[in-house]
Parts: structure tokens; C-alpha cells; sequence
């Protein structure tokens, strides 16, 4: 088993490795949903399609991460705070209201 551990850039090569960055995650998911109890769906119309949306806009790869941060910033009715240039581009794509944080 060989896995790509993102927290720590590296690669887990063993069981244990592989476990332990499991209970991380879940350490993490746990600490997410005690933050963030609401859910904000990122299209208003939940027939809308997505894929369809991200498509037409030209976004694939990377972007779709960025533009799901971006449509639920929208939907909630929020500007995006960020401090990642490379994914501006891809939150004025879909006129999201975006601040850029120092740093």
C-alpha cells in the first residue's frame, strides 16, 4: 500500500503510517462538524447541475475545489477570504465577492 499523506507531503508506505493519518482525518472531520454545524449548499436550485456549471465555466482539475469554496460563499451570501492567488481567477469566474487576506 503506498498513499499520499497531505498533511505531511510525504508518502505512507506501511499499515501504520496509512492508520494513523486515518485517525487524523477523522480528528480533523470531527473538529469540522463541531465548528461548522450549518451546511450550505453551494447552487441554490439543487437541480442544478454542477459538473454542468463548472464545465460552461471553463473550471476542471484544481479549480473545482476552489469554485465549491466559492459557491458556498455565495450561497451563504458571504464574501471568500482567501489567501490563494493562484484561485482567484477561478472565484471572479463566478463573481464571487472575494477578499484577499494579508499574509
Amino acid at each position: 500500500m503506498l498513499a499520499f499523506l497531505a498533511d505531511t507531503g510525504r508518502w505512507a508506505g506501511t499499515q501504520q503510517e496509512f492508520d494513523t493519518a486515518l485517525a487524523a482525518a477523522e480528528d480533523a472531520a470531527a473538529l469540522i462538524e463541531a465548528s461548522f454545524p450549518g451546511i450550505v449548499p453551494v447552487l441554490p436550485d439543487p437541480a442544478a447541475s454542477l459538473p454542468r456549471l463548472l464545465a460552461t465555466a471553463g473550471i476542471a482539475g484544481r479549480g473545482v475545489y476552489d469554485a465549491l469554496m466559492a459557491l458556498a460563499a455565495r450561497a451563504a451570501g458571504v464574501p471568500l477570504l482567501t489567501r490563494d492567488a493562484r484561485a482567484l481567477s477561478t472565484y471572479r469566474t463566478l463573481e464571487v465577492p472575494v477578499e484577499v487576506a494579508p499574509g
